[in-house]
């Protein structure tokens, strides 16, 4: 599934309006957004141990270091066909969660297919959600994701719309 958003010239697949845009192992891209208000990252849903662990330690090295000053805004792609859920994967969602300072205002925004395992993610994630200040939103759609986050940081006084 594209990541498509809405421009001025049309539709226009947000990897490319990225800063900073970093190719990992196992098809993980990553950059930033709105002057790296945001972090992207989109994986290929490869679900072998080592395709996971690069995905959760690049959102951990994230989280640790971002600027206090800031809340953290984290946009994922994860609507790819092969994208799944496993207990390695889900204990691996639990390190990053667990990342993030307790009361720090983090938001993250997924992005995944309608289907039944992701159903199956999203009751995982809405069970560890606005929690300690973190919220957590699925969506089917990158644009509105992307919205979301936006709103959240502008309503911070972080970004202005």
């Amino acid at each position: 599934m594209k990541c498509d958003i809405t421009s001025s010239d049309g539709p226009i697949e947000l990897v490319d309006l990225l800063a900073d845009i970093e190719l990992g192992d196992f098809g993980v891209i990553t950059g930033w957004i709105d002057d790296r208000q945001i972090f992207f990252i989109r994986t290929d849903g490869d679900m072998k141990r080592e395709a996971v662990d690069g995905w959760a330690d690049t959102l951990i090295t994230i989280v640790d270091s971002w600027s206090d000053k800031q809340p953290i805004a984290v946009l994922q792609n994860l609507s790819h066909p092969n994208q799944g859920f496993t207990p390695y994967s889900k204990a691996r969602t639990t390190d990053i969660f667990n990342a993030v300072p307790k009361n720090r205002v983090a938001y993250c925004a997924v992005v995944m297919q309608e289907t039944f395992v992701n159903r199956i993610i999203g009751f995982f994630l809405n069970s560890i959600r606005n929690r300690d200040g973190m919220t957590i939103r699925i969506f089917t759609d990158c644009e509105e994701a992307l919205t979301w986050l936006r709103i959240q940081l502008n309503e911070n006084n972080q970004i202005f719309l």
